[in-house]
């Protein structure tokens, strides 16, 4: 309803799917695109309903008899996914991020100079003009009160989801407030600034970054000194928040332990075999060749083996099990978690695929926006010869 500024749909997430893009046919879930597991099933609880109130941020939708036109930065927040499928405008040039996104996260990747045409319209005074800097808080506003995950551990989490963002830091206090002026101003430099500030506050531990390396990789002299003028002055206000969240700052601490300890032991080797018993060593769930795996299954050729793809973790763990397999002294096999950072799904499949034999794995979360409990079942090519037939 374009004349009350509304938007809403009985089933968003199919309306917004653009998931079919890395595996077709597949529902609006997860999967980074590694072709050695793909979706088999989605189960969701609900219908999926969601309704916009663009009038309560500000934004203007248009419509005339037979369409509905959005500003750009909205309609791809809308539609942006897992894997970084969206599209921005710098004023000149439409970008489409939908090939093998999730090695492109942000357009510069894709065009350095994507950032341009912005700056050429700052003032002398690095000003913006004053309906894009309204605009650009008021579309922020509107991403993170719909689209935030709610991991759990960011300093407001609660608080964004009983309030919205703006409210959530306007209650915070003094730092709250100023991170809202920040990102309300018309100076380029004090908007990134507000960017930054933001971070504090939403900091989970690595899943929500407020990124704007596509404006950074773009600054000028001049810029760059604003930026850093202004956050020496204000990093005596905001030292409270920076060490607000406890638990993010203990699992930090326990990691640099945990690294000091495993390094006197393992000495930096990542397959350890003593008595009866081989350790491999897993920090990441990142350890894969995107491109190189995409390539075996769409053109075929020898099997990736250490040779070949010597850094990826599923390679080598592969020639590890088989290694312990076939050792008499060998009777566990453990894996060293205790410092991963994360990663990727896919690869967490797969390996729990080579753990247990069985190539279907599942895997649940949920959406924010619709709060549908989705149930993903995966399926691995346990053998790598491009069938999901095992």
């Amino acid at each position: 309803d374009t004349r009350k500024g509304l938007m809403s749909s009985d089933d968003m997430g199919s309306f917004t799917n653009l998931m079919c893009l890395v595996q077709k046919g597949m529902s609006n879930g997860y999967l980074d695109g590694l072709p050695y597991v793909r979706v088999k099933e989605t189960q969701m609880t609900g219908d999926g309903h969601a309704e916009f109130d663009f009038t309560k941020y500000n934004i203007k939708i248009y419509g005339d008899s037979g369409d509905v036109y959005f500003p750009e930065s909205t309609l791809s927040d809308i539609f942006t996914d897992l894997v970084y499928h969206y599209s921005v405008c710098n004023g000149e040039t439409f970008y489409f991020n939908s090939v093998n996104p999730s090695n492109q996260d942000n357009i510069s990747m894709i065009d350095p100079d994507y950032a341009k045409p912005i700056m050429d319209k700052l003032d002398k005074d690095l000003n913006r003009p004053e309906d894009m800097a309204e605009y650009a808080y008021n579309e922020l506003m509107f991403s993170f009160d719909h689209f935030y995950g709610f991991p759990g551990m960011a300093v407001l989490n609660d608080e964004i989801k009983e309030k919205g963002l703006e409210q959530a830091l306007i209650d915070y206090g003094e730092e709250g407030e100023k991170t809202v002026e920040l990102l309300k101003s018309r100076n380029l430099a004090e908007y990134m600034c507000g960017l930054g500030k933001l971070q504090l506050f939403v900091n989970d531990g690595g899943h929500t970054v407020v990124d704007y390396a596509d404006l950074a990789n773009a600054k000028t002299d001049e810029l760059k000194k604003a930026i850093d003028k202004i956050n020496e002055e204000l990093e005596p206000l905001y030292k409270n928040v920076e060490f607000e969240n406890d638990e993010i700052r203990e699992r930090w601490r326990s990691h640099l332990a945990r690294t000091k300890m495993r390094d006197d032991v393992y000495k930096n080797e990542k397959y350890i075999k003593e008595g009866d018993t081989a350790v491999y060593v897993l920090d990441s769930f990142m350890g894969f060749d995107m491109d190189k795996w995409n390539k075996y299954y769409k053109e075929g050729g020898a099997r990736p083996t250490i040779l070949t793809m010597r850094d990826d973790d599923i390679i080598n763990i592969d020639a590890c099990l088989k290694d312990a397999d076939s050792d008499p002294d060998i009777k566990n096999f453990v894996f060293d978690c205790s410092n991963n950072t994360g990663g990727s799904l896919d690869e967490v499949a797969m390996l729990y695929s080579m753990i247990t034999g069985n190539r279907e794995s599942i895997f649940c979360m949920e959406n924010a926006l619709t709060g549908q409990k989705i149930s993903e079942t995966y399926e691995a090519d346990l053998n790598f010869d491009r069938k999901f037939d095992e």
